[in-house]
């Protein structure tokens, strides 16, 4: 939605009552509106990773939850190894084998995260 080309031609057939820069105006706030559902969307879908600590049983002092290379919409191979290593320490600290780390590693990729614009690493289910 956000590269959605907004330099809408209106051409109309003649009616007193609409003038073509209304219409555009219309089209143009509509898109405008969309790109904000859709970012709101995102972010309701995409939550910090900052959240999931606690949920994880994970030592926030062990946890990364910023990234240094803000990049919201393509995947964050930082993010993901902030996260991997939080995973594998506190694998490691409750005497757990490596199964369990080659399988959250499996199932948990790059594809799975992102460094928003403010720099804090969010999760996402799947990221196309």
């Amino acid at each position: 939605m956000a590269t959605l080309d907004r330099n809408v031609v209106v051409i109309l057939a003649e009616n007193p009552w609409i003038t073509s820069y209304e219409v555009h105006d219309e089209i143009d706030q509509a898109v405008q509106d969309s790109v904000s559902v859709a970012d709101s969307l995102n972010d309701a879908l995409s939550p910090p990773i900052s959240q999931f600590v606690a949920a994880l049983q994970l030592d926030p002092n062990d946890v990364v939850t910023s990234c240094s290379t803000p990049a919201p919409d393509q995947p964050s191979q930082e993010c993901f190894d902030n996260v991997a290593s939080a995973i594998q320490r506190a694998l490691d600290n409750l005497g757990i084998s490596n199964d369990l780390t080659q399988l959250a590693t499996q199932i948990l990729q790059p594809i799975n995260f992102a460094c928003d614009s403010q720099s804090q690493c969010r999760f996402h289910p799947r990221r196309s």
